[in-house]
């Protein structure tokens, strides 16, 4: 693996090293055509990596269950995801192990006919989401049955049948081996970095998720961590967490949570859709269904929505000089992070909206967007970056489109993250958020001050 990785970092020095010597030579009009060149060939490398790390997986795999089944006359101790009659009736032992090691990472070759129709033609991701789905259905299945149990569970249930149900034990353990890596991470996530971790929002704090720490006020993790996420994505149990403990505190309904469930599979279908398909609807319509198809959101820059769609969101800002925070735009290529009063702000914001459309059963459908209301928003963000240069330059177009001093300052003080309440609703809205909430309104109020203070002077 060392040797590996240090051949492909090595190409990619050679490539930089060439590059800054044709720019040094030829002068920076040589940058863009030797600079697309360099992304190209990062990428074609990048591609042969993943596939060699998962084809070692695969041979590591492989001779796992080899060596299983010589020490064992032929017959795994363990069926992992494969079926036992379709792995016996196969004569050679190194025959089983490739088709045990081939289902345990994902037999994508395998799959239905209907979903090779719609790998092809709708959902080009679909053989990843079969073949997921089957292999922790057969690991179930055999953990349940005991086919997976480990000796001393098979020898503990022979000991002690009177005492121990069959299907209670073998369940727990199957359960505890798969989510043994979550727990793993979540411990640590408590035990090693519980303050940072506290910082994070609801939606990331209780799905699975690395939390690395604090650096220059940020907090940085890896998020959706594991293949099971992905499953129960489809039935919106990976936030099952999130939604007992909101159910507990009466800021979810049954009713409602039963209609997300019944929705998530819906929405997950079309989130997944051949991007040729989905994004021309999209921008036809000025509506985005990502990440909730039942609550469409309105695309106000249609040219940056097809440039992230592409994962072209930083070159975009650059060229259009949106404001923009170039180390995060980096690092969001690799992990994530939050400022932990900016993330309060949104959370606080997200948790509004949520009381009154659970509560006061008002919907907000968006908005028609103007000129003058977009050059706001890009001033806004541009406060957020602290990027002086951006405000002065949105301040002057918003005076040219006739804006004045009153409704610049009526629009930010629309950033209250309580703006949209009456005092009556305020005060329900108070009693109907937890403690935890509480903390987030007041990092969430601590940022809007700092934010617009200097702004509204």
């Amino acid at each position: 693996l060392k040797v590996e990785t240090m051949q492909i970092n090595n190409a990619q020095n050679q490539e930089l090293v060439a590059l800054a010597e044709q720019i040094n030579t030829n002068g920076l009009k040589s940058i863009p055509t030797k600079s697309w060149d360099l992304i190209r060939k990062f990428f074609r490398n990048e591609v042969a990596f993943t596939e060699w790390r998962e084809n070692l997986l695969r041979y590591t795999t492989y001779l796992a269950y080899k060596n299983d089944m010589e020490q064992n006359n032929g017959k795994p101790s363990s069926w992992g995801a494969s079926i036992e009659d379709e792995v016996m009736a196969l004569d050679d032992v190194k025959d089983r192990a490739f088709k045990m090691s081939n289902e345990l990472l994902g037999d994508y070759e395998n799959i239905s006919e209907v979903g090779k129709q719609l790998r092809e033609f709708a959902i080009p991701f679909w053989s990843w989401s079969e073949v997921n789905a089957k292999r922790y259905y057969r690991l179930l299945k055999n953990g349940f049955s005991g086919k997976n149990s480990s000796d001393f569970t098979k020898r503990l249930l022979v000991a002690q049948t009177a005492k121990i149900p069959f299907y209670a034990l073998t369940a727990a353990e199957t359960f505890g081996k798969i989510t043994l890596l979550t727990m793993m991470i979540q411990a640590f996530n408590r035990t090693v970095m519980g303050d940072d971790d506290d910082e994070l929002p609801e939606d990331v704090k209780y799905r699975p998720h690395l939390t690395l720490g604090k650096i220059n006020g940020k907090v940085y993790y890896f998020d959706r961590i594991g293949a099971l996420a992905d499953n129960l994505d489809w039935l919106s149990l990976d936030s099952l967490f999130l939604d007992a403990k909101q159910l507990s505190e009466n800021q979810q309904s049954l009713g409602g949570y039963m209609k997300k469930i019944a929705r998530a599979p819906i929405s997950k279908s079309l989130n997944s859709l051949n991007p040729l398909i989905k994004v021309p609807f999209e921008l036809t319509t000025g509506r985005s269904i990502y990440p909730d198809a039942f609550n469409s959101r309105t695309i106000r820059d249609k040219t940056g929505y097809l440039a992230s769609t592409l994962g072209l969101t930083w070159p975009y800002k650059a060229i259009t000089r949106t404001p923009r925070n170039d180390w995060d735009e980096l690092s969001n290529l690799i992990l994530y992070s939050v400022d932990p009063d900016e993330a309060a702000y949104w959370q606080t914001l997200d948790k509004v909206r949520q009381f009154q459309t659970r509560v006061l059963d008002k919907h907000f459908d968006g908005f028609a967007t103007t000129k003058r209301g977009e050059v706001l928003r890009k001033l806004k963000t541009a406060m957020r970056y602290n990027d002086k240069a951006a405000v002065r330059r949105y301040l002057k177009e918003y005076k040219q489109l006739d804006g004045t001093p009153t409704g610049l300052k009526s629009s930010l003080m629309a950033m209250d993250p309580l703006h949209g309440l009456s005092k009556e609703e305020k005060k329900q809205f108070m009693k109907w958020i937890t403690a935890d909430d509480r903390q987030y309104l007041r990092k969430a109020e601590k940022y809007y001050r700092e934010l617009t203070n200097k702004y509204l002077k």
